[in-house]
């Protein structure tokens, strides 16, 4: 074997169930709801240093919650939305908060346009894409997601109140989906791909 080929440049490709996939190249590629669906429900948020194992698909399936119960979004484009706004880290990982602003441009541009080219292959009107590039939006799933990392710190940690370092507080309690005693914290998987799929028959239904 020559080893002198660890040391060429490559190209840096991630590898998922199905495919390769071209990270920095996100238009290479069509970002698929199977493979975002199963990769976050298998990654741990803060690099599995919780209570308990806690996923992006928990995650993402919260701030949809919170966003409905807490903020009023009523729309299912914007509720679907803020379910998928962290879809992009089924290629790019979970990337702590902390460490972020350390990370390289390009990954963090490749983390959006994954996202954006996510949302074009969905079944949203235009008028629908335009509200979801809406800045007063945007800046409310920055909070819903905010809020939802301090609330899951107060209930996942034991030595830190995240609150004090983001500026907001948490919300009320921690979104318990099921008793851990006896389901498997990675049916979430299933539950994230199968919310995808009622929100595509919605706004499929809509927009006819």
């Amino acid at each position: 074997m020559n080893r002198n080929n660890y040391n060429e440049p490559r190209v840096p490709t991630i590898l998922t169930q199905y495919r390769t996939v071209d990270v920095f190249n996100p238009e290479s590629f069509e970002p698929s709801l199977a493979e975002i669906s199963q990769a976050l429900g298998n990654i741990n948020r803060y690099n599995g240093h919780t209570s308990r194992p806690f996923s992006v698909a928990e995650h993402s399936l919260n701030c949809m919650l919170y966003a409905e119960e807490h903020h009023e979004v009523r729309s299912n484009h914007a509720l679907f939305y803020i379910l998928l706004h962290d879809a992009a880290e089924a290629y790019t990982q979970d990337i702590l908060r902390p460490i972020k602003p350390t990370v390289s441009q390009d990954l963090l541009d490749a983390e959006a346009l994954i996202l954006e080219q996510l949302i074009k292959l969905l079944p949203f009107s235009d008028e629908q894409r335009a509200d979801l590039q809406d800045e007063n939006f945007l800046e409310l799933v920055r909070l819903i997601d905010t809020r939802a990392a301090v609330t899951e710190v107060q209930y996942l940690f034991n030595c830190h109140d995240l609150s004090i370092d983001a500026g907001v507080e948490a919300y009320p309690e921690l979104i318990s989906w099921f008793d851990y005693n006896f389901l498997e914290p990675l049916c979430f998987e299933g539950v994230y791909y199968k919310e995808c799929c009622d929100y595509i028959e919605l706004l499929t239904e809509e927009n006819k």
